[in-house]
């Protein structure tokens, strides 16, 4: 997904057949419908193109260990950052996510590829995507969704070290549900993506991760469960040991449980285990409105749970109490709660919402929830006249060279004029 962010990447797959970029936005169709190289191989100035950009690329691929980030800060991480969400928002060819959470963590992803950060994102593959709105002559909102491809999109399957297709397995009430692991690699990062569209499954459970947001309950925990417990078992049969957990939203908080669970299963007390869980999970915590906070029955959370948790001699109940919601329902298990309780950190994602977030959760808190300003990916979301005016003041989009240049950055920054900066976006037109 390098592409992605590299404007003159993209600008030669255009080149390539503009009329597929255009149509699709994605270099997998663009690759696809070509069925003569010829031209390309003999036009000397797409080739002139083409490697320089091959040789940026593997330049970008190399360096990171040559980035300020790992020099200053490379010693206080003794495994990657593991980055769990429920949706990731990339580019519109790969159309996973429905708005601002899968945004950012599309965000998060590209900025920690820029940085070279030691870091590894955990979500789910839907087949299905999210609904594509539209609106009737009436008026009224009419909705379908996407059949998506796997061959179609840049994505490909996950071996293990035999080279067999990767999957794992989910115990639930009288079956295991299986999962297959694609990766889609976003620069230097690595997405992991789960899929329960596999053989091994039933009919009824082969849907699992079909939609985003899937309607009725039972399904949405089936989900959650995939999501959770078999994104630390994809990390483990990677041989992916994460020095830190971050749950971008309660979604994936049973990420938490099997961590837990696979502690207990070596001989830990429950409560030490959650311990230790807890001292190495971040959470980010987004919206206060309740119904983006999820809740499950919590006798069916039980029900779902008892197989995995059962052979280990694991305990639900006090999952299940970390689970209890400000309004104290214990009829209901709210994730939110159960991840502020299971974390060591919690953030909101603006100072007004961290203050907001205290507030609300005030009640379960034994740590204050702070405020991190939600941020963007400016090579993503910059135009290139934009751009152009950046990099000429020095900008550096890509956050290659060193933090000290940035503060150089914003003095010449001001002296800019107005009519400048203005006409930018205009020449974008």
């Amino acid at each position: 997904m390098y592409w992605s962010w590299h404007p003159e990447v993209r600008s030669l797959f255009a080149r390539i057949d503009r009329r597929v970029w255009l149509s699709y936005r994605s270099p997998v169709a663009v690759l696809r419908a070509l069925r003569d190289w010829t031209s390309l191989l003999e036009d000397p100035d797409f080739m002139v193109q083409y490697q320089r950009l091959l040789a940026d690329f593997d330049t970008y691929m190399a360096n990171g260990r040559e980035h300020w980030f790992a020099r200053r800060h490379g010693e206080d991480l003794d495994g990657p950052v593991a980055y769990f969400c429920a949706e990731f928002g990339l580019q519109e060819s790969l159309p996973i996510y429905s708005g601002g959470l899968g945004v950012l963590a599309g965000d998060h992803c590209k900025a920690a590829s820029d940085m070279a950060l030691p870091f590894v994102a955990v979500g789910l593959f839907y087949r299905r995507g999210y609904f594509r709105q539209n609106i009737d002559a009436d008026g009224h909102q009419e909705h379908g969704y996407f059949n998506l491809d796997p061959a179609r999109l840049p994505l490909r399957r996950v071996v293990d070290p035999l080279g067999e297709p990767l999957t794992v397995g989910v115990e639930l009430p009288g079956r295991t549900v299986h999962a297959a692991v694609w990766l889609v690699q976003v620069g230097r990062v690595p997405l992991l993506l789960l899929d329960t569209d596999v053989p091994e499954n039933s009919e009824s459970d082969r849907p699992i991760s079909h939609i985003l947001y899937v309607r009725g309950r039972d399904m949405r925990l089936h989900q959650e469960l995939i999501l959770g417990i078999g994104g630390v078992r994809a990390l483990r049969k990677l041989g992916i040991q994460p020095s830190t957990w971050h749950l971008n939203e309660g979604h994936s908080a049973f990420m938490l449980m099997e961590q837990a669970r696979e502690l207990v299963a070596e001989g830990a007390a429950l409560e030490d285990a959650l311990a230790q869980v807890r001292s190495g999970a971040v959470f980010t915590i987004h919206t206060p409105v309740p119904a983006g906070n999820e809740r499950f029955s919590a006798e069916l959370v039980r029900d779902l749970t008892a197989p995995v948790l059962g052979p280990s001699g694991m305990d639900v109940q006090p999952i299940l109490d970390r689970g209890l919601g400000v309004d104290g329902d214990a009829s209901q298990f709210d994730m939110t709660a159960f991840a502020l309780r299971t974390t060591s950190r919690a953030n909101g994602v603006s100072q007004l919402h961290g203050h907001v977030a205290n507030d609300t959760w005030s009640p379960i808190l034994d740590h204050s929830i702070s405020g991190i300003t939600n941020g963007v990916h400016p090579p993503t979301w910059v135009g290139h006249p934009m751009r152009a005016v950046l990099e000429g003041l020095g900008g550096d989009l890509d956050h290659q060279e060193n933090e000290d240049e940035e503060g150089r950055f914003w003095e010449r920054a001001h002296l800019v004029k107005d009519r400048r900066l203005g006409g930018a976006p205009l020449r974008e037109a």
